[in-house]
Parts: structure tokens; C-alpha cells; sequence
């Protein structure tokens, strides 16, 4: 279900209420719908058409509908307008209150990376048979999988990433964890390589399971941490957790080894920073706040389900992070194409059978290699870091205007203007929309009379 942004029936600037429009039939069917309706009875035109794929495919084009690949889970209820803007006002207050400058105002995410992932597309030539040659990739997998920390600032720095990688270990003491001690035995992670092998420990308050016999109330117990980990000459860190998540011990061994150090280097004042983020439950413990408190860290979460519109790191960062760690899987693929190529050609020239196209399964230390050269390549860019500066400025947590250091009340946020689709349904339902979608699209078949008929688009 859509709603045209201004009000006008037929343009292309309209807000998703609600969509199942994931292929040609869903607009088919809807199309053969209103097709049997009274009112198209008469229409002899209407009557004999067939609802074919080229017609779909223009019909789509017309309204200015195309394919996109589905990136996401739909969010949950979203805030209100007004919930949002009192959100982003207390962290600009934070901002302004504490003279927070650009460099020191960051948003940080979670996110997996799938290095075992293969290419999404490959050139094939079309073939003699219907749908041509099929395309293929080589041994994809979905399950090699580690997490991501990744941080930006308002200024367009890019802070060390942390990579946490899976272990069988599950409890607080992980020192028969041999993941990472292996991982440091492993060529281009060793000592040589600017790599040091150390642990991580610390006590943790951590909540309890709640009970009956507590009366509700919550219970926390200290908890002492042991955590390997290796750490590059240049901050980036490498540690694990029994399924590669993000918890509330790695959170604050995140806080402890990557970011307070950061602020350090780069003589960040007492409550100069600002740390942004979304709603994720280790986010809001109780450890993780003392953390931030102990090292005088100001933190705020995003508002709820509005990470697509407003948390930088989903919006400029993780996309461009993904693509260049494909990008350089393919680059792998090609350094074994050349092998491939001069086996295939001496098999030739001496009549033998050629070798079979079996690429080297990804592994995990080539994974945390190409994740790390496609975080430097990003900092060096400096089209991207402008890029990120401008989406820290455009979401409000930079100002556009005036400097926040010396001025700070002189300085002006971007204002957060997102329009409610809640509000333009019951606009149409009140007949403000109805009538002119019946005036202007009368004695036409229109994306209006699928919206009516029940369609998504």
C-alpha cells in the first residue's frame, strides 16, 4: 500500500505503508482483480488484455517502480516524529553542552560479514540452449561468518575495527580457547607481521535470569572475564565469543582497548565524546554504562527501529565495506585464475586432461585480511571520508552550521522533518486523496485502481 508524498495520484515520490510486491504476479493478479470489476466491465480495451510480463514490466516502469535486492528486515513500529526529534535534541544538547567537536562525535555497528560469501553476479556467455550458460560461483558458503565493529566519526575517521570470531567456548573463562593462539601462528598474523598475542580480563557485573523468588527485582552477579586476543601495530584487534556475537564483555573490551585509546592519541578532553548507536540489548547493561562512566564517555541510542535513517554506519559505511571485502575475494579468485591458467595450458600442450576449476575454500585468516585492507582503503579515500562527514551533518549530529567548540551557542542541527504515512492514509480515508484519484484517473487502468483493489506496491 502507498501513499503519494504530496498528495498528487501517479508520481513517484511516495512512502511504503506496506508491501508483498516481490514479483510479476502480485500485479497481476491485482491487475485481473480490478480487470473483473464493475466498473472496467464496459471497457472493451480493459476486457481483452492478457497481463503479460512486458506489459507488467512497463506498467512498473511507468510509476517509476524497479527492483531492489531485499538488504534488510523490515523495522518495527517506528517512533513518532516528535519522539524522534526529542531524541536527537538531548544528544545535540550533549553536543553543544559539552563543546563535543565533529572528531569526537561517533556512531558505532555490529555487523557480520560472510567472508566464505561468493560473487552476486558473473558474465556468461548466452549459449545455444533457452536462458543461456548458467552462472556460477565457487564454494560459497553462508556459514563462514565473524563479526564486525566498526566505528566512524564526524570528522570521516574510521577507528580501528575489532573482529570476533567463533570459538566452542561459551563460559566467562575462555583461557582453552586456542582460536586466536592458532590465528597468531597463522602467516601474515604473527609477531613479525605487527601482531602481539595478550589477554583480556576484567570483572563484570552481569544480571542474573530473573525469578520469583527475587520479587521481580534484578539481580547481578560479579563475573571475571578471560579473553584472548590479537592486536595490530595499527589498533585493529582480533578476539571471539562462542558464536561471534557482540556481548556485554566484548563491548566493554571494545570500550577498554579500542576506543579510550583512540580518544587518547587524539587528546580527547573528559567527556569530550559522544557515542552513538542503536537499541542492541548488550548496548543498555549495566556493565557497559559503568564502562563508559569510568573512562567519561558520553553514550546515547539512536531512536528505536530508525537505524536505516539515522545510524551513519548502516547508511555509508557497512555497504561500501562489504562490496570492497567481495571485491577483493574476486581479486583472490583471479590471483588462482593465473595458476589455473598455465596448468590448463601445459595439460594442453602435453595431450593430458586438464585440471579441474577447484578454487582454495575461503579461509578465515584470508577473511580478516580482506576485512582489514578494505577498512584502510575506505580511511584513505578521501571522497568517502567527505561523504561520511556530510551524513553525520545530514542525520543531526553535526551541525551544519557554526562550531561547536568555540560557539556552541551559535550552532544549528539539521532538524529531523520525516513525514508520518499514518497521517496520509487517513487523509485518504477522509476522501482528501479519494477524489482526486477518481477525477483524474477515471477511464484509465492506474496504480490507484491496484492500491484499491488491495495490491502492495
Amino acid at each position: 500500500h502507498v501513499a503519494p508524498a504530496g498528495g498528487v495520484p501517479g508520481t513517484t515520490d511516495m512512502t511504503i505503508v506496506a508491501s508483498d510486491l516481490h514479483s510479476y504476479a502480485m500485479v497481476q493478479q491485482a491487475a485481473k482483480g480490478v480487470q473483473a470489476t464493475e466498473k472496467w466491465q464496459k471497457n472493451l480495451l480493459v476486457c481483452g488484455m492478457k497481463f503479460g510480463c512486458q506489459w507488467t514490466k512497463d506498467f512498473l516502469e511507468c510509476y517509476g517502480m524497479r527492483r531492489k535486492r531485499v538488504t534488510a528486515d523490515r523495522k518495527g513500529t517506528r517512533p513518532s516524529d516528535d519522539e524522534i526529534r526529542e531524541v536527537m535534541a538531548r544528544m545535540q544538547s550533549i553536543i553543544t553542552e559539552n563543546k563535543i567537536a565533529p572528531k569526537f562525535t561517533l556512531n558505532t555497528d555490529e555487523t557480520g560479514l560472510f567472508y566464505g560469501q561468493g560473487p552476486k553476479n558473473q558474465w556468461v556467455p548466452e549459449g545455444k540452449t533457452k536462458g543461456g550458460i548458467r552462472a556460477t560461483a565457487a564454494h560459497a558458503s553462508m556459514k563462514s561468518r565473524f563479526t564486525a565493529v566498526l566505528t566512524g566519526s564526524g570528522e570521516g575517521d574510521l577507528l580501528p575495527q575489532m573482529n570476533i570470531v567463533a570459538c566452542t567456548v561459551g563460559k566467562p573463562d575462555m583461557t582453552r580457547v586456542k582460536v586466536i593462539e592458532n590465528l597468531h601462528k597463522t602467516a601474515a598474523f604473527t609477531e613479525e607481521d605487527g601482531w602481539k598475542y595478550k589477554w583480556w580480563t576484567q570483572t563484570l557485573p552481569i544480571k542474573l535470569p530473573k525469578k520469583k523468588s527475587d520479587g521481580g527485582n534484578e539481580q547481578y552477579v560479579m563475573t571475571d572475564f578471560k579473553r584472548p586476543y590479537i592486536v595490530h601495530d595499527d589498533g585493529t584487534i582480533i578476539t571471539c565469543q562462542k558464536k561471534a556475537w557482540m556481548d556485554t564483555a566484548g563491548i566493554c573490551m571494545w570500550v577498554e582497548l579500542i576506543l579510550k585509546p583512540w580518544l587518547d592519541a587524539n587528546e580527547c578532553p573528559e567527556w569530550g565524546a559522544l557515542l552513538t548507536w542503536d537499541h542492541c540489548g548488550p548496548h543498555m547493561t549495566r556493565a557497559v554504562h559503568e564502562t563508559l562512566k569510568q573512562f567519561k564517555i558520553w553514550a546515547e541510542c539512536l531512536p528505536k527501529n530508525m537505524t536505516d535513517w539515522l545510524q551513519i554506519m548502516d547508511l555509508v559505511v557497512n555497504g561500501p565495506y562489504k562490496s570492497n571485502t567481495r571485491r577483493l575475494r574476486c581479486e583472490d579468485l583471479r590471483e588462482y585464475m593465473q595458476q589455473f591458467r598455465m596448468l590448463f595450458y601445459r595439460a594442453k600442450l602435453k595431450g593430458e586432461a586438464p585440471p579441474d576449476w577447484n578454487p582454495p575454500k575461503p579461509a578465515l585468516s584470508k577473511g580478516l585480511l580482506n576485512s582489514r585492507k578494505a577498512i584502510a582503503a575506505m580511511d584513505e579515500n578521501a571522497n568517502f571520508r567527505d561523504g561520511m562527514r556530510k551524513a553525520f551533518v545530514q542525520v543531526g549530529l553535526v551541525p551544519f552550521a557554526g562550531d561547536v567548540v568555540e560557539s556552541p551557542e551559535e550552532v544549528f542541527f539539521r532538524r529531523w522533518v520525516g513525514s508520518d504515512p499514518a497521517a496520509m492514509l487517513s487523509a485518504r480515508a477522509s476522501g482528501l486523496l479519494a477524489g482526486l484519484l477518481e477525477s483524474q484517473h477515471d477511464q484509465m487502468l492506474s496504480i490507484a485502481d491496484l492500491i484499491d483493489c488491495g495490491t502492495s506496491t
